[in-house]
């Protein structure tokens, strides 16, 4: 959970594990392992909230792992892109 955000429920885990479980069975055929999830929220009383949430049994050190993972694959498609407009002339 991050710092800004109140405990997650049980119910909300359990069902973002089986929401996370039926796509990828019915896309992908994939087994889910671990998983994370970051969310931001307005919530009732109109403040914003950011939630992380992972599966029960995924410890420290795999949630890490998967957001580094997921950090190091946004920067490089967005170096990615911008070295595609820079060779093409279209970046600034």
């Amino acid at each position: 959970m991050s710092a800004d955000s109140p405990e997650t429920p049980a119910t909300l885990e359990r069902d973002l594990s089986d929401a996370i479980d039926n796509a990828m069975r019915t896309h992908d055929g994939a087994l889910v392992t671990k998983w994370v999830t970051v969310v931001e929220v307005i919530g009732s009383d109109g403040k914003p909230a950011r939630w992380t949430v992972t599966n029960d049994d995924s410890p420290p050190w795999d949630t890490l792992s998967l957001l580094d993972f997921a950090a190091q694959t946004q920067r490089a498609e967005i170096t990615a892109a911008h070295v595609w407009e820079r060779s093409e002339g279209t970046a600034e």
